[in-house]
């Protein structure tokens, strides 16, 4: 189809419609109150009670906001307005023009009159952090520090299932609507990621008995997989991926900031947590002694190619080496992701769709152990070449 459009262009061979047969232009100026309306309702459903007084528990709790001047400015004032948390709202003038780099980073947070700078200046609770389409979700706590993207779907996580372990205990009030199709779960919780996510939410999946899928790197990826896994009976929880994007399907399937932030606020209001003691929970969690102090470190490297054709060869050439090992899983669905579990290390592999390098992840207990794992596989990569 695209070459046939391309082709039409290119021969010049346009037609237009007349008027009468162009279709017609809708608007839906009400789009913002139906999506604050469906995230609260799912709180209601999840919570058994209604957002208000989910977070009336928490009462006085102050968010900031930065929303780079773009789409989330309105909704996220509509969202808050009139309810028990006070908003602080940062460049939500929704003009288009950001005010700094809009990807929702460390460096784009920091320095003077930024979020990181704000937050504790404030004296807020929290802080969060969109991009300019509002499908991702950063964090930062109330002493200001960044805790990252990595760790918006892992506290989304734990948030619906300390609801549930509410319901277990019997603290569901009487009479309150149940979860949507609880009686049709099946097996284990499961949380549904992509390849290039943190190791994070395997730790949370294990300590409240559920389990993690994994997919290849794309938002629809992990769509389509949590609606399959759906369709068969399975109880999935949450999906999204570790660039703080949370798709809640009882919201949307589709990566949602809003549906982030009114979990992330139950959860301090369920556990009566900040955000820097929820961080220290998630990394007791982990596997070794240097993870529950510290937590993990990611970091992402790109190595170069000679050719693009060369991506995959070279995916064969690392499966060979890995898959003969035996302190390691191997995952092949988009490039090559090596486990290697008892030490809570992995690294991600995969080609660039737009350049000749290829893209490594690796996530470690240290800086340390992340760079010499990365040094090695780049050193893996260049003796293909040789």
């Amino acid at each position: 189809m695209a070459d046939a459009l391309i082709d039409t262009f290119q021969n010049e061979d346009i037609q237009f419609n007349d008027n009468w047969n162009i279709g017609k232009m809708c608007w839906d100026t009400d789009a913002d109150d139906k999506h604050c309306f469906a995230v609260k309702h799912a709180i209601q459903r999840t919570w058994g009670m209604r957002w208000n007084d989910r977070v009336e528990t928490k009462k006085g709790l102050r968010v900031v906001t930065d929303s780079v001047n773009a789409s989330s400015c309105h909704i996220d004032h509509l969202f808050f307005r009139g309810g028990p948390v006070e908003l602080v709202q940062l460049n939500a003038r929704g003009t288009g023009w950001f005010p700094h780099t809009p990807e929702p980073t460390r460096e784009n947070l920091s320095g003077e009159g930024g979020l990181c700078d704000v937050v504790p200046g404030l004296k807020a609770d929290i802080g969060f952090a969109q991009d300019p389409d509002a499908d991702r979700l950063a964090i930062v706590d109330e002493r200001g520090e960044y805790i990252g993207e990595e760790c918006t779907l892992v506290l989304c996580a734990m948030a619906l299932m300390e609801a549930r372990m509410g319901d277990e205990a019997g603290e569901r009030r009487a009479g309150s609507p149940s979860h949507e199709g609880e009686e049709g779960r099946q097996g284990k919780p499961v949380f549904v990621v992509n390849l290039s996510t943190s190791r994070m939410i395997d730790d949370v999946a294990r300590h409240y008995g559920g389990e993690v899928v994994r997919t290849a790197v794309g938002e629809a990826n992990v769509v389509e997989a949590m609606k399959s896994l759906k369709a068969s009976g399975r109880d999935v929880v949450l999906g999204g991926e570790g660039n703080g994007g949370v798709i809640w399907p009882e919201v949307t399937y589709v990566r949602d900031s809003l549906s982030g932030m009114a979990l992330v606020l139950s959860l301090m209001a369920r556990t009566g947590k900040a955000v820097s003691q929820l961080v220290e929970m998630i990394n007791g969690l982990g596997p070794t002694d240097e993870v529950k102090a510290n937590g993990y470190t990611i970091i992402k490297k790109k190595s170069a190619l000679a050719k693009k054709s060369d991506a995959d060869p070279l995916v064969e050439h690392l499966r060979g080496i890995y898959e003969a090992q035996d302190d390691c899983r191997v995952d092949l669905q988009d490039g090559i992701r090596i486990d290697w579990d008892d030490r809570g290390v992995w690294a991600h592999v995969r080609a660039s769709n737009t350049e000749p390098i290829m893209r490594v992840i690796v996530e470690a207990p240290s800086s340390a152990e992340a760079e010499q794992v990365a040094a090695t596989i780049d050193e893996q990569i260049a003796s293909m070449g040789s």
